[in-house]
């Protein structure tokens, strides 16, 4: 596969070779260190490029996929690094003067093509501003019926106080009161509303997103067996097994909410009042405490 790429790859090592080059040669100079910075990160960011044509890292996906994580991960920093060099690119090619002596006509000639050059540059900058400007209407809502300058806000989890106050005072308190300890709620898939009370609060979970544990790992071997042990802390009538369970896993709080209850059910976690305490509860929300660990860490 590496050989189907190399003419891909090709392009690339010549411009990092000539942006090294050019760097070796401007630290040479009196005023060359002011563009050794630009061709520095230049050369990095074509190294960048580079690498992630000739190699990838293994993960779950295959197929036309298979190189997704790495292309995110190298070329986000790719385009940053070339959008600085970029700038400077522009002021340098607009402000170089050449040494050579050429006929009148020829200048001319030669001016006419840069301010074309410059021209067709100066159109594509104006068009790709119509991204900043499209996403901003469309992500603030300012031309949706109804809009206020209220509807947007720098708090990510208002969107949950607006659409499920419960789960919103029930992270709020956790926030607020749970200092530590791991939480246990319900797994689901990713990209959902799984999960989201360990992110919002900070305190982790026996499992989150599966596929991204996939992932990261590319195997199942670590977490393996845990989305089975939240189902029988949820459904199962056995306190001892539910307690038994909690305690392997360090669980300081169990959640019961909306997706709880729609997984597991959840009616048998108040049976368990021998060990677990209601520490928090709003309409369709509770948070119940292991009792051992009120008592031993209070």
């Amino acid at each position: 596969e590496i050989g189907g790429r190399i003419i891909l790859v090709i392009p690339g090592l010549a411009l990092v070779a000539l942006a090294g080059f050019s760097l070796m040669q401007r630290v040479r100079l009196s005023n060359g260190p002011v563009l050794a910075f630009p061709l520095l990160l230049a050369g990095l960011a074509f190294y960048l490029l580079v690498g992630a044509e000739l190699f990838y890292i293994v993960d779950q996906f295959g197929g036309g996929f298979r190189r997704m994580n790495t292309v995110f991960k190298t070329y986000y920093q790719a385009w940053l690094l070339l959008g600085i060099v970029s700038s400077y690119g522009l002021y340098y090619l607009w402000s170089v003067r050449s040494g050579l002596q050429v006929p009148a006509r020829v200048g001319r000639v030669l001016q006419g093509g840069r301010l074309l050059w410059v021209g067709s540059v100066a159109v594509l900058l104006v068009a790709s501003f119509y991204y900043s400007v499209g996403a901003v209407l469309d992500r603030t809502g300012l031309l949706r019926d109804g809009y206020t300058a209220s509807d947007n806000t720098l708090d990510g989890l208002d969107f949950i106080q607006q659409s499920n106050p419960e789960e919103y005072a029930a992270i709020s308190w956790l926030r607020d009161e749970a200092g530590w300890g791991r939480i246990i709620e319900a797994v689901g898939d990713d990209y959902s509303e799984f999960g989201r009370v360990s992110s919002a609060t900070g305190l982790p979970t026996i499992l989150g997103w599966k596929g991204h544990e996939l992932q990261w790992r590319s195997s199942s071997q670590v977490f393996q067996g845990r989305e089975e042990d939240v189902k029988t802390i949820y459904s199962s009538e056995d306190g001892e097994a539910v307690k038994r369970l909690l305690a392997s896993y360090d669980v300081r709080y169990v959640y019961l909410g909306p997706r709880e209850r729609q997984s597991y059910g959840g009616q048998y976690l108040a049976n368990h009042s021998e060990f677990l305490k209601t520490a928090f509860e709003q309409g369709g929300v509770i948070i119940y405490e292991m009792a051992d660990t009120t008592a031993a860490n209070r």
